[in-house]
């Protein structure tokens, strides 16, 4: 996500102002994308999108654009349209309403309402079908930053189109939404009770939510006597498919009353209309949880580079103090003892290409295990239409979909857990390494050394492809054709059941293929992505004692009158280091997360 897709964070985030000053404080002392500002820049990044967000999904007409304004507060998305193009809108934080959307091939325009209903008459132009038929503006997403209360913790509210008349291709678009959200909010309604779609619907997404959140909208249009009937059979049904735990929440909402309430400041039917209560469980069990994680990992990785800063800091300045004789020997040892390290290196390095391609073979072992089991399940979802004239090839792609999607889920999972905990070993050995080459230079330097920033374990995480590429069943044709019919019952049956199971073959390979590319495809950029990040750590730890080395060397022949000035430099760039750190400390332990 990049930092201008959302608005700036609340304006009272200590932490994001201690980084940011310890940035500046930084960047006069580094070269312009320097891994260390480059890190430090990536932080600033994952702390700005890391916010918690909601895709919030369901059918067409349950209420869920009506539910979105209840939350935020204000009418900024149009309901009662028919139908929305599959376009997702992202609604999170900002000081002032901003729409912005982003087109296909990263055109993008801004828009600045001045009231909430400005802001839906923006965002209907481009997702509503009437004014966009087809997605022929080629919207790809829409933006909107507001300042709604709700907000403000660091949550993103994602609004996906409700499922209807054009299921798989809305479905898709929720699919493509999921893994970058935190949590899911599925909407239904009392009237009518939970349909066989949105069954279907809630196990497809299942698998790609990590938690499903359950809203009963418009619990205002039944008498109260019957609320606890609705609920209880919306529970029954989910709890007979195992979409819900037992011990798992049903949120009870009356959005038109949520908004009213909100907008006429009315905190007693804000509380009866339910919008109260899933309010504070999302902030409270979720965002300030997510939240706190986060800024705590950012601000010990934050302290982590000041510290490893400064330490480069401290071998520059040695090494202006140093004799120039005294300096080149040490630079003679300390490429002396870097061949051993040397060694080391390309043996981690032979090893994970070794890993790598372990993997790959397993793969190719479970891949044709898969063309096996995925003929014999489609043959089977075939046979009873063996003897039919025409063969109508939905139980096929059913079968196909089903198979297919539970196949790519676990085949991925195995794959990613096996890549992870190969490229976790490799992360700790060149930890090691790094290590070594600094405890090197700080012993050759006589500096004090601090612990070195470490890096994120990598996951594998590939994109699911198979949403974009839907397993088809396309190439089963229409059996009733001349030849058929002139043959006696027995060889036609004979023939169709051949013809059919040549079909079902192809139709297996192409799909096996698609998900043995895509996880293939995913393990060769996490291990390439894993090997380039891990050489270039090992290269920046010898690159800081090399440089401070051939920087104190070149100033040196230059004469003394180069050297002073140099060194009183860097010894202000240790106070601003300094000073930075313990803003950075007192935001760590200072700041908090208001509920």
């Amino acid at each position: 996500m990049a930092l201008r897709d959302l608005d700036e964070a609340p304006a009272n985030d200590a932490l994001s102002t201690a980084l940011t000053q310890l940035h500046g404080a930084m960047s006069p002392y580094l070269a312009a994308g320097a891994p260390l500002l480059a890190r430090l820049e990536n932080l600033q990044a994952r702390l700005l999108s890391g916010r918690l967000q909601l895709a919030v999904l369901g059918q067409f007409k349950r209420g869920k654009s009506s539910f979105l304004n209840a939350l935020l507060g204000a009418p900024l998305l149009p309901t009662g349209v028919v139908p929305i193009t599959a376009i997702p809108t992202y609604i999170a934080w900002g000081t002032h309403p901003l729409v912005r959307v982003s087109f296909e091939g990263g055109r993008a325009e801004e828009f600045h309402p001045p009231d909430p209903e400005a802001t839906r008459d923006i965002v209907f132009r481009y997702v509503a079908e009437n004014a966009n038929p087809e997605n022929r503006l080629k919207v790809s997403r829409v933006w909107i930053s507001y300042p709604a209360p709700f907000l403000q913790n660091g949550i993103v509210l994602i609004d996906t189109p409700g499922i209807g008349s054009t299921l798989r291709h809305n479905t898709d678009a929720a699919l493509r939404v999921l893994p970058e959200c935190d949590a899911a909010l599925f909407v239904v309604s009392v009237d009518p009770p939970i349909t066989a779609a949105e069954i279907d619907y809630l196990r497809l997404i299942k698998p790609h939510a990590a938690r499903i959140f359950f809203v009963l909208n418009k619990f205002d249009y039944v008498p109260a006597e019957e609320r606890e009937a609705a609920e209880r059979f919306l529970r029954d049904v989910l709890e007979k498919d195992a979409l819900i735990a037992a011990d798992e929440p049903i949120f009870r909402v009356s959005a038109r009353f949520g908004l009213a309430a909100k907008q006429g400041l009315n905190p007693s039917v804000l509380r009866e209309s339910g919008i109260g209560q899933i309010e504070d469980h999302l902030v409270r069990n979720l965002a300030k949880d997510k939240i706190a994680t986060l800024r705590d990992a950012a601000g010990r990785k934050a302290m982590d580079i000041v510290g490893e800063a400064l330490t480069d800091l401290a071998m520059r300045i040695r090494a202006l103090e140093l004799p120039l004789e005294t300096l080149d020997e040490r630079a003679k040892s300390f490429e002396g003892q870097l061949r051993a390290i040397g060694a080391q290196r390309s043996a981690t390095r032979d090893m994970l290409m070794g890993e790598r391609r372990r993997i790959g073979e397993e793969l190719e072992a479970r891949a044709a295990d898969l063309r096996r089991d995925a003929r014999d399940r489609i043959v089977a979802a075939a046979a009873p239409l063996f003897s039919r004239d025409v063969l109508d090839p939905d139980a096929v792609a059913a079968a196909t979909a089903e198979f297919f999607d539970r196949a790519y889920e676990d085949t991925r999972d195995s794959f990613v857990r096996r890549a992870d905990d190969v490229i976790d070993v490799h992360r700790r050995r060149d930890q090691e390494l790094v290590a070594a080459v600094r405890e090197i230079g700080a012993a050759l330097f006589e500096i004090p050394l601090s612990a070195a920033a470490t890096d994120e374990p990598f996951h594998h995480a590939p994109e699911p492809y198979w949403v974009s590429e839907r397993w088809e069943a396309g190439l089963i044709p229409h059996l009733g054709g001349t030849v058929d019919r002139l043959l006696p019952a027995g060889p036609r049956r004979k023939r169709r059941q051949a013809r059919i199971e040549r079909q079902v073959d192809e139709l297996a390979v192409r799909n096996v293929e698609n998900l043995r590319w895509s996880i293939v495809r995913g393990l060769d950029e996490t291990f390439a992505r894993a090997a380039s990040q891990l050489e270039g750590r090992l290269d920046e730890a010898i690159e800081a004692t090399r440089a401070a080395i051939r920087n104190a060397r070149a100033l040196k022949q230059g004469g003394s009158n180069q050297v002073a000035p140099e060194l009183d430099r860097l010894r202000s760039g240790v106070v601003q280091f300094e000073a930075a750190r313990s803003s950075l400390a007192h935001a760590r332990f200072g700041a908090r997360i208001e509920a």
